[in-house]
């Protein structure tokens, strides 16, 4: 599904042999011994009497090109942990793919744990169950002539009267985190799904933004203009123009080196975009440059006609939104094409 400018593609696996198919190329997980782990998973889900047996979880999730291995390797880890903090003992595997255009990571996701040495518990009755007192056959609740045999979660025991203990591997119960509501209703259930993604994709943002974090990145930005003390009234109202309107720009460049930095192409996207602020610092009379990772313009305001000086700075930005969105429109046509088609996993 492809929102919020994400990608996160969900499916349950109920064939082993697309499990065995993944682990066997490249794969890694967040568990040591994970081919015997899975093994065990695949087995207990094997014997059980289900009708539809699903095995995990797959999700795919677009990610940049731009990352390095070790940023790509935090950031599946950091996602998982979001959804929950399960899965530090939850198995999880997962790799890295190219298609196409698009880099993603694919993951494969269990919802048991595995036990390091198998754990004993009392085997429990699963229902209340009742006979009927003449036919000794099973019987509804409802029945004149029922007789309880055993209540829900009640110890099992043999005709000796032991106690009748289960060896489990894996935990018996799945723990369930990757789920959506199912319903008859097409409509109802679709709006369920695309929920359950919107989240999955506030768990990813999450992720990714503390991998911005670790990065430390700069933005390259126009310096504002300080008020000083001793400035005229009409002085200091140009200078509040000229900040808001700065503020303004500033804004949609950081956005723009953001969309630069996740982009597949880093280095290119950069230089252009370099480009394109210097060519704004150009627009402006007597303007230079001071490149220490803050760009600095000089329109600044002085003692003169308010609304003469509201005309300029108002054309300036005018005609930097234009510069901007045209350089945008050019730099990620493929980009912007792609989402306005709307596909959709």
């Amino acid at each position: 599904m492809l929102s919020s400018g994400n990608y996160i593609e969900y499916k349950t696996i109920k064939d082993t042999a697309i499990i065995k198919s993944f682990i066997k190329t490249k794969a890694y997980s967040n568990q040591a011994n994970i081919e015997s782990k899975i093994d065990k998973l695949i087995a207990y889900e094997k014997k059980r009497n289900a009708t539809k047996k699903n095995y995990c979880i797959k999700l795919r999730v677009m990610i940049s090109r731009s990352l390095s291995k070790q940023q790509k390797h935090e950031l599946a880890k950091q996602f998982m942990f979001n959804i929950s903090l399960d899965y530090k003992s939850i198995p999880f595997v997962y790799k890295f793919t190219n298609v196409g255009n698009g880099t993603y990571i694919d993951f494969l996701v269990f919802e048991r744990k595995v036990f390091t040495k198998p754990i004993s518990n009392p085997k429990k009755y699963k229902r209340n169950m009742y006979i009927n007192k003449f036919t000794g056959r099973t019987c509804k609740k409802d029945d004149p002539n029922m007789v309880m045999i055993c209540k829900k979660n009640e110890i099992m025991k043999d005709k000796d009267g032991n106690v009748i203990v289960e060896k489990y591997d894996v935990t018996p119960t799945k723990i369930r985190h990757l789920w959506y509501k199912d319903h008859r209703d097409k409509s109802i259930k679709k709006r369920n799904f695309n929920n359950f993604i919107a989240k999955l994709e506030k768990f990813y943002i999450v992720a990714l933004s503390k991998i911005i974090t670790s990065l430390g990145k700069k933005y390259k930005k126009f310096k504002y203009c300080r008020r000083k003390f001793g400035y005229s009234d009409e002085r200091l109202q140009q200078i509040n123009l000229y900040n808001a309107v700065i503020n303004r720009i500033n804004l949609r460049i950081i956005l723009l080196q953001d969309a630069v930095f996740w982009s597949d192409d880093y280095d290119l996207y950069s230089k252009k975009l370099n480009s394109l602020i210097y060519s704004i610092s150009n627009t402006i009379d007597n303007g230079d440059i001071n490149f220490k990772n803050k760009f600095r313009l000089k329109l600044s305001p002085l003692n003169k006609n308010y609304n003469d000086y509201e005309g300029n700075i108002n054309y300036f930005e005018k005609t930097v939104n234009e510069r901007i969105e045209k350089w945008r429109n050019e730099a990620f046509a493929g980009i912007l094409a792609f989402i306005k088609s709307g596909k959709k996993c």
